[in-house]
This record gives C-alpha cells, structure tokens and sequence, in this order.
C-alpha cells in the first residue's frame, strides 16, 4: 500500500511539474480542433479573439466564429483546455450577463491560483530531494 501511495504521489507531482503556460496561437490551434469536431460547421472564421486576465497573468483565451459560436481556451496546460464552448452566441470580453460574469470570475480566480500552484512546485530530483 505505501507503494502505491508513493507512485500515486510521483505521477501526480509529474503532472503538475510539467505543466507549463500555452500561447494563443497554440490555444487557437487547439480551438480550431475542438471547434471542427464538436460542431456542424465545415469552415471556420473568426469574429474576433481576445485573452482574459486575472492579477496580470492570462488565464484563458475566447475565440468568436462569425455566425455565433465560441470556445474558451485555458492559458495552462495544467487543465484540459476547452474551458467553454457553444455553437451559438458569442463571448464578450466584459460579459453583461451577472451570472455568466460571475462563472467566469471564479473560474479565473480558480485558473490562477492553480497555475501559480503549477509554477513553484518544486522538481524533485531521483533521489527524492527538492533540486
């Protein structure tokens, strides 16, 4: 049993030490994938684009499609990447909706706190001492 603990422990600080920050042109990438197979549409053109930040740190990207449709992109691989989508509607960047802007604020405040927690993990050496 403390050997299972132990890989469980070890898989887990891999993950979060290898979780690094994503471009927007890399979560555009990642959007344009998502969009194509989760859609009825056979092309894709942007509306507009936009990041959003939180505490001065990017915590998501939000690409529109012209005709509606939406995918919210998260700025970390520290999570799956499609934080929001739909295929109607639109994203605005300062969100009108009291219950979408709400959503949206906890969920940057949850990206952020977690993307700090992802970059000062200590790295643990072989001999299982903090490099």
């Amino acid at each position: 049993m403390k050997h299972l603990a132990i890989l469980l422990i070890s898989i887990l600080n891999a993950v979060i030490v290898l979780a690094k920050p994503i471009t927007q042109d890399v979560a555009r990438t990642l959007d344009d994938i998502y969009f194509l197979k989760h859609s009825s549409r056979s092309s894709l053109e942007l509306e507009n684009s936009f990041s959003v930040e939180f505490n001065g740190s990017t915590v998501y990207y939000v690409f529109n499609y012209k005709g509606g449709g939406f995918v919210a992109i998260a700025a970390d691989d520290a999570v799956k990447p499609v934080l929001a989508q739909s295929e109607i509607g639109f994203l605005e960047q300062n969100i009108t909706n009291p219950n979408v802007r709400y959503w949206f604020e906890g969920l940057s405040k949850r990206l952020r706190v977690l993307f700090i927690l992802t970059s000062v993990t200590p790295k643990l050496c072989p001999s299982g001492t903090a490099s």
